[in-house]
């Protein structure tokens, strides 16, 4: 993907609010205007060769419609004005990863405490098995983020989260080992996008290449997971199992939007 592009995706992906870009703006705004505007502090005007970049780019938004393409524009000559004339887009990128790995820390206290929850209600020795093998890879992963994340930047709801996994693991136990594959399943397909979506953006943005490599390898054991649970699975889930298994992933999604926030 062409790097503008690259920046494009991050500019929508975050949302940056603290510039007053005028999004709605009905023209196309060019970048030497953007690169006025945002100029550094120095005053110096800096020289850049716009012109090919600027026909990239409406080439590129001239194939989306509607109001889409008067966003576009503006929105990628923002992000590469800012970054041709210095201005440090690096502390945004720190924010957004603090926040997706207090999320990962959260999500992966909550996994162990999952397969705390099987462990304490199930009797059968299969999902025992189960649950203490992919028990033990959750605990390696939360010992990564928790490598990663300072103390003081991971959520602070985090005795809800483990309290949360745990009855996600217990409930289901309690019906057999058909509702905790399910479930497991269910937990791991929305991991599964939560981590792409990281590792997407890490690699679009070329930021902490490192840290991407790991949330992929944790990724590869969490699809291994949710493979090993749908296999398992003894026969289709039923109208009732088939909520449960949605409520569950609702509820993980926006476990994962509140711990990003604290």
């Amino acid at each position: 993907m062409p790097s503008y592009l690259k920046r494009l995706y991050y500019f929508l992906h975050t949302r940056i609010r603290q510039f007053d870009i005028h999004l709605a703006h009905c023209s196309l705004v060019s970048l030497r205007q953007l690169s006025s505007k945002f100029s550094p502090k120095s005053g110096r005007a800096h020289k850049i060769p716009c012109l090919r970049i600027e026909t990239c780019l409406r080439n590129y938004t001239e194939t989306l419609g509607g109001p889409l393409k008067l966003v576009c524009f503006p929105a990628a000559c923002v992000v590469l004005a800012m970054e041709i004339n210095g201005i440090n887009v690096k502390d945004d990128k720190q924010r957004w990863l603090t926040a997706e790995l207090r999320s990962d820390h959260a999500g992966e206290a909550g996994a162990v405490a999952i397969y705390d929850g099987i462990l304490a209600v199930s009797r059968n020795s299969e999902v025992q098995a189960f649950a203490h093998k992919h028990r033990e890879t959750e605990k390696r992963h939360l010992a990564l983020v928790e490598a990663l994340l300072p103390q003081q930047d991971r959520s602070v709801l985090l005795p809800l989260w483990r309290v949360a996994g745990f009855l996600t693991g217990a409930i289901p136990a309690l019906f057999g080992p058909n509702a905790v594959f399910a479930s497991v399943a269910a937990v791991e397909t929305f991991v599964d996008d939560h981590y792409q979506q990281q590792i997407e953006y890490l690699t679009a943005t070329g930021f902490k290449p490192e840290i991407r490599d790991i949330l992929a390898a944790c990724r590869e054991d969490e699809l291994e997971h949710k493979d090993e649970a749908t296999m398992l699975q003894s026969n289709v889930p039923g109208v009732f199992l088939r909520g449960w298994c949605w409520l569950v992933k609702s509820g993980s999604k926006t476990a994962v939007t509140l711990a990003r926030m604290g």
